[in-house]
C-alpha cells in the first residue's frame, strides 16, 4: 500500500481486502493471507537497484522464472 508506513501496510491491505478489494501487494500481506500478491514493482526496488532500466530488467528476470506469462506495466517519468 502507498504512503503509508511501513510497520502499518500489511495491516491496511488486509482490511483492504477483507473489505472486498481483489488483491493486495504488499507481500507481508499476502503471506499473512495466504494470497499472491499482485499489483505494481516496489519504488524502493528502483531505489536499491540503481536506476529504473536495472530494476525492470531484474524484474523482468525473476518474475520470467516464476510465471508462464507476465503483463508489465511502466511509469516513466
Amino acid at each position: 500500500m502507498r504512503r503509508v508506513h511501513p510497520a502499518l501496510a500489511a495491516i491496511a491491505d488486509r482490511a483492504a481486502y477483507i473489505g472486498g478489494v481483489d488483491g493486495v501487494s504488499g507481500i507481508a500481506a499476502a503471506k499473512r493471507l495466504g494470497i499472491r500478491a499482485v499489483g505494481t514493482m516496489p519504488h524502493s526496488y528502483v531505489l536499491i537497484m540503481g536506476s529504473p532500466e536495472a530494476a525492470w530488467s531484474a524484474f523482468d528476470n525473476y518474475s520470467l522464472k516464476t510465471r508462464r506469462s507476465l503483463l508489465r506495466l511502466c511509469l516513466l517519468r
